[in-house]
């Protein structure tokens, strides 16, 4: 899933559950593993600098420009999950709500993804290990109009999901 949906979906169950930070970064970092157990499309198998494989070198400018695109989907969450869950309610202290902890959350397994693709630290290889474990093995980064479609599909049923 795109860091977007993650941050959707994530913003949606801990507004059901009225989290508090602690809980709503805990769901966050649970949902993610949830999600990502089914089959998805994502779009970091496109960006240079996180396909190339583990010791190719990566130039600069094609790091900064994958990491500008990771921030904007990081950015759409954030703003969808604010506009769905937070605003239309209080906006007053967002860093203090469980919402923007459960975004933070979810993002977090994807961050240490990365760093256990780029740092040989033993505890982070073992959560690399616990992420492709739960992660789906079945991609659909060929068919990108249809992951996307299942993707825009989970963001209405998250956010449909505090309207009951």
């Amino acid at each position: 899933m795109v860091l977007a949906v993650h941050g959707v979906v994530a913003g949606a169950l801990a507004t059901v559950a009225r989290a508090n930070p602690v809980t709503g970064f805990f769901i966050g970092f649970l949902s993610h593993f949830l999600l990502d157990a089914f089959p998805h499309w994502d779009y970091f198998h496109l960006l240079p600098s996180f396909s190339k494989q583990e010791g190719q070198k990566v130039r600069h400018l094609q790091f900064v420009r994958d990491i500008f695109w990771i921030c904007c989907d990081i950015g759409l969450g954030v703003l969808l999950s604010l506009l769905f869950f937070v605003f239309h309610r209080d906006l007053g202290g967002v860093v203090t709500k469980g919402v923007f902890w459960a975004i933070i959350g979810s993002i977090v397994p994807d961050v240490l993804q990365y760093l256990a693709m780029k740092l040989p630290w033993k505890p982070l290889t073992l959560f690399r290990r616990l992420h492709d474990y739960f992660h789906s093995k079945t991609k659909l980064n060929g068919a990108a109009a249809f992951g996307i479609g299942i993707q825009v599909v989970v963001v209405i049923l998250a956010a449909s999901l505090t309207f009951f």
